[in-house]
């Protein structure tokens, strides 16, 4: 399995975007990803664009959505920002979708808020390539430092904040000492967990990530698919009889076909 194979997958099992992330063109998943880069203008200049291919019902909810939003008064901004936010998920366009939730975090000045819109880029960066992942990375860092001045004690801030250093490239050793911190204050804790092993396979600890990748199974019996990444650690570390036991029981554990087929391209591979 390829890094960037790795990282996809990643980004579905700790983002929950796998919605979001419905079949597209190749140019229209490019197009979203300029639409968190460009900034506000271009992102409505490309709102007008796609009206133009939008059915007449749900370009009259938009309308509505916006007219309510330019009328508004401060504090009440923010219902509408969400509203848009949850129009253009339904659209399948998530780019879109984060910008309103940065806008509404923007108005309110919420920690809260600041760290949906953190999630929202930090779960986009995961698709994208590695130039455009930096940059969603970098948005999501942006979010989540103002997210994490609200409430450094909030662990959930913590671990997507550690995860946005690392990804975005910018201060990976501080991303890893957050995720460190969070999994020595919470060892229950998932997504650090997961990420701290998915960071040390990259950096070809593989026996660290084995562990982690172990304890991410038994937080979360319901994804069988850590298995790959536990059978990539363990063939990393040269255990090849144990990675490929466990792609075995992947196998027997889903019904999803991709998974089953990944598992099998595996098996091959697998000396």
């Amino acid at each position: 399995m390829s890094t960037r194979q790795i990282v996809v997958i990643a980004g579905c099992l700790t983002t929950g975007i796998i919605l979001w992330m419905l079949p597209r063109t190749a140019l229209s998943a490019k197009t979203e990803a300029k639409s968190t880069i460009m900034g506000a203008a271009e992102v409505e200049q490309q709102v007008e664009m796609l009206k133009k291919e939008l059915p007449q019902q749900d370009l009259v909810q938009l309308e509505y959505y916006e007219k309510q939003l330019k009328e508004a008064a401060q504090p009440a901004k923010a219902a509408w920002y969400d509203s848009l936010a949850a129009y253009w998920d339904r659209q399948m366009r998530p780019g879109i979708a984060a910008e309103y939730v940065y806008f509404m975090a923007s108005s309110t000045g919420s920690g809260n808020d600041w760290l949906r819109a953190g999630k929202r880029f930090l779960g986009l960066a995961s698709f994208f390539s590695p130039e455009e992942k930096t940059m969603l990375a970098g948005r999501a860092v942006e979010c989540l430092e103002k997210a994490y001045q609200s409430d450094s004690l909030n662990q959930d801030i913590q671990t997507n904040l550690g995860i946005a250093y690392t990804q975005s490239g910018t201060q990976p050793m501080k991303g890893i000492a957050l995720l460190l911190k969070v999994t020595q204050a919470n060892p229950a804790n998932f997504e650090a967990q997961f990420n701290m092993g998915l960071f040390s396979m990259q950096s070809g600890q593989y026996d660290k990530a084995i562990g982690r990748f172990k304890t991410a199974m038994e937080l979360r019996s319901d994804l069988p698919e850590i298995r790959l990444y536990l059978s990539e650690a363990l063939a990393g570390a040269g255990q090849m009889e144990e990675a490929r036991k466990t792609l075995q029981e992947l196998k027997n554990l889903t019904r999803d076909t991709m998974l089953i087929q990944e598992a099998d391209r595996r098996l091959k591979q697998i000396k």
